[in-house]
């Protein structure tokens, strides 16, 4: 669907320690080796942690805002968009960036299991009928470990405070809303967080999207309860993916 001109989007989820950033590896790594011989491809990522974005493929630690545009949607403005030349070009650039996400620790363990991580494969592709190319995003979202999803979601924002797993709770009550709304016209509020309001198109917008759970083999109960009904809501949520050809681009424009 991505060299036809549609959105993707795969989401990583599961427990710390699970394999989602080996998974979210091995996802990046296929598609720079996919092969897009004739499509102009280009690479951002950047990672939320504690309400805090930063671009992984710059060396400033300077927090990053959101802005909304016509033809962009929500964004991060000034982002670093780097242009892919091959796949050698592109797996380097991406390892880069996984060099670049956060290692520090917390009181409540190491800062990566709070944090998000979202990747932007851009394409640009000729069609040889039409007047302006195809537009088309592949994402790929590692998101913050589920395990908190297991405790009293209450009682974690009063232990660990409001913004240290603000992205995690907040997506949960997203997918929930959402799930229950099946239908186009539906009033859906994504600012609860900076996740949320960058995940606008991936999570029942302008994206085909499929999920990758990650589990432990030793798993508790309520940890598993918890992911199943995540997954649950998340088959339930309704996309609406639109070929991003030249007549919709213009529509947006207008």
């Amino acid at each position: 669907m991505l060299v036809d001109g549609y959105n993707v989007s795969l989401f990583v989820l599961g427990e710390s320690g699970s394999g989602k950033s080996f998974t979210l590896s091995v996802e990046a790594r296929s598609f720079c080796h996919g092969g897009h011989q004739r499509a102009s491809v280009s690479l951002q990522m950047y990672e939320v942690y504690n309400e805090v974005i930063r671009d992984l493929l710059t060396p400033s630690n300077d927090p990053m805002i959101l802005k909304h545009s016509a033809t962009r949607g929500v964004h991060v403005q000034g982002g670093n968009e780097v242009t892919v030349t091959d796949s050698a070009d592109g797996i380097a650039l991406f390892h880069q960036g996984l060099a670049r996400k956060i290692k520090s620790m917390t009181d409540f363990g190491p800062a990566q299991n709070f944090a998000s991580t979202i990747i932007h494969f851009n394409l640009i592709l000729p069609v040889d009928d039409k007047p302006f190319p195809n537009k088309s995003t592949f994402t790929i979202v590692e998101l913050p470990g589920l395990e908190k999803l297991g405790d009293d979601l209450t009682t974690i924002r009063y232990r660990e405070g409001p913004k240290l797993t603000k992205s995690l709770i907040s997506f949960n009550v997203l997918i929930n809303t959402i799930a229950t709304q099946p239908y186009a016209d539906r009033l859906i509020n994504y600012g609860e967080s900076k996740l949320t309001q960058l995940l606008e198109d991936e999570v029942g917008g302008n994206c085909r999207t499929q999920a990758l759970v990650c589990m432990k083999t030793d798993s508790d109960p309520n940890l598993i309860s918890a992911v199943v009904k995540m997954c649950r809501e998340l088959e339930q949520v309704k996309n609406f993916p639109v070929l991003n050809d030249c007549i919709i681009q213009d529509l947006i424009t207008q």
